[in-house]
């Protein structure tokens, strides 16, 4: 094959499954995933956060959001428990806290892997300097490529565990344009920062409290949070797990664009939902394909059927089954196992 062909046909295939998942003429499906987590209940939250997960790639979705600590549970504002520091406690943070990388990282690493999607967890990270209540993002490949620690915690839910995150705003370049990340009450004083870096779409993990929820999410946060810096959201809020368990501010997760309308929003406040809506991708036109070459034509769609058959093996699936129930976080890590391979270490 001359050097010319072969070089277009690379050129071809890249810009293909740079722009696979993009829906219509420069539109990516996004989901925010609603759902309740219970306190240090790791294991079964893994198991529902995976299902919830596969769904929403089922429906298209090629970024998925989770709720605030959804991995081992943010709080009970039933009961008004908190974690604390102290290990003498009934809710002691270091029996759930897993670093990053870690082994949640790892398994749902090898789930975004599988299905080919951005996904934002929401986890409690055991770092070098205390506790983080964290967002990580996890790429296609399976690797991290963002990791947001909460700067402006809430008193009430984690300001007695958790240590004011000391990472920079984290924005980063996708073939989707740039995504930023933000977490709960780091509405207050964060969208101005993350403006600076020119997100496209803002990944907001919320574990929310407070009065006038729908009002909020529908009015007051987007003339607050998103209309002065004109990004587009995506909102993944907590809900309770049954309808007689009641607080202001569960539910209605929504995907907001950058004018403050919102496009989708969670129909109920309790349970399992995922809301699915399409955004632009406003940095599509920096993908461009080679000139002289139609995103129509038999060349790009034969470019497409070598590319993906080039592309490397996903990664073998862990058994969730092997979890321990109990929240021994070194008894969590001897149960991740993967079948006669050496898992590939996620990069940061």
């Amino acid at each position: 094959m001359p050097f010319f062909t072969a070089r277009r046909t690379m050129l071809l295939a890249c810009c293909v499954l740079a722009l696979a998942g993009v829906a219509g003429a420069g539109t990516v499906r996004v989901a925010a995933v609603q759902c309740p987590s219970k306190m240090g209940e790791t294991a079964a939250n893994l198991r529902t956060i995976t299902n919830l997960v596969q769904q929403a790639a089922a429906k298209g979705a090629k970024i998925v959001v989770l709720p605030e600590c959804a991995v081992q549970g943010y709080m009970d504002p039933t009961t008004w428990t908190s974690w604390s520091k102290a290990k003498g406690d009934k809710h002691p943070v270091h029996k759930v806290a897993e670093t990053v990388p870690g082994p949640s990282t790892k398994l749902l690493g090898a789930l975004a892997r599988r299905l080919k999607v951005y996904l934002c967890v929401g986890l409690i990270e055991a770092g070098k300097k205390g506790f983080h209540n964290s967002q990580v993002l996890l790429g296609p490949k399976g690797t991290i490529v963002a990791h947001h620690r909460k700067r402006h915690l809430w008193t009430p839910g984690d300001s007695g565990w958790c240590t004011v995150g000391d990472r920079p705003i984290q924005v980063v370049d996708t073939e989707f344009g740039r995504l930023g990340m933000m977490i709960c009450y780091d509405f207050h004083k964060l969208p101005p920062l993350l403006a600076e870096k020119k997100p496209d779409i803002v990944l907001y993990s919320v574990g929310w409290y407070g009065p006038n929820e729908k009002k909020w999410f529908s009015e007051s946060f987007p003339k607050k949070a998103v209309i002065p810096y004109k990004f587009d959201i995506v909102v993944s809020n907590w809900s309770s797990e049954k309808p007689g368990q009641k607080w202001p501010g569960r539910g209605h997760s929504c995907i907001i664009n950058g004018k403050g309308k919102v496009l989708a929003m969670a129909k109920s406040v309790h349970g399992n939902e995922i809301v699915i809506a399409e955004l632009e991708v406003r940095s599509y036109d920096k993908m461009k394909l080679p000139p002289g070459v139609s995103a129509d034509t038999d060349e790009v769609r034969d470019a497409t059927i070598r590319a993906k058959r080039t592309e490397i093996p996903d990664e073998p699936e862990i058994d969730l089954d092997k979890l321990d129930k109990d929240t021994d976080p070194d008894a969590r890590r001897r149960h991740f196992s993967v079948t006669n391979t050496v898992p590939r270490k996620p990069t940061l």
